[in-house]
């Protein structure tokens, strides 16, 4: 199977992978945005009607999410709006699958919810091939993110 065997979902935004929050544990995240007092729902969505936030994809992450279906079962973090926040690959696999994804949604539209998340300590950034060498560069970006959030309310 090659790149060329998957078929991409509709991309609503054009983030690089690298600017893109990875939000750690579920469990985590979940206690941040209680903290934050934002709500959010777990539900059950078809992937057609999900967008992608994202523009870069790693085709073999994807590849062995769709022949292992378990492991392609993990939720996926949408805003409001449908874009997907996190979990781009289990979308993309579900969605080659054209099978349910679980989601948590969180009652956010798509870029408040990026400015928020960039606050939360246990919030990372990967490139599409998880390179290393970049997490220094982009940790200096998310800080300067920080600051200038900072004083945003939600």
């Amino acid at each position: 199977m090659t790149h060329h065997d998957i078929k991409l979902p509709k991309i609503g935004l054009t983030f690089s992978r690298a600017i893109m929050p990875q939000l750690g544990k579920t469990e985590d995240f979940l206690k941040q945005l209680d903290r934050h007092g934002i709500k959010y729902s777990h539900e059950k969505i078809h992937p057609k009607n999900l967008k992608a936030s994202q523009s870069e994809f790693n085709y073999d992450a994807i590849r062995s999410l769709m022949t292992n279906p378990k492991k392609a079962r993990s939720s996926v973090v949408i805003s409001s709006d449908n874009h997907v926040v996190d979990g781009h690959h289990h979308f993309v696999a579900s969605y080659n699958l054209d099978q349910e994804q679980k989601v948590i949604r969180v009652h956010l539209p798509i870029l408040d919810l990026i400015n928020l998340v960039k606050k939360f300590p246990t919030t990372t950034y990967k490139t599409v091939d998880d390179v290393k060498s970049v997490r220094g560069i982009l940790e200096s970006i998310k800080t300067s993110v920080r600051e200038k959030i900072k004083n945003t309310k939600y």
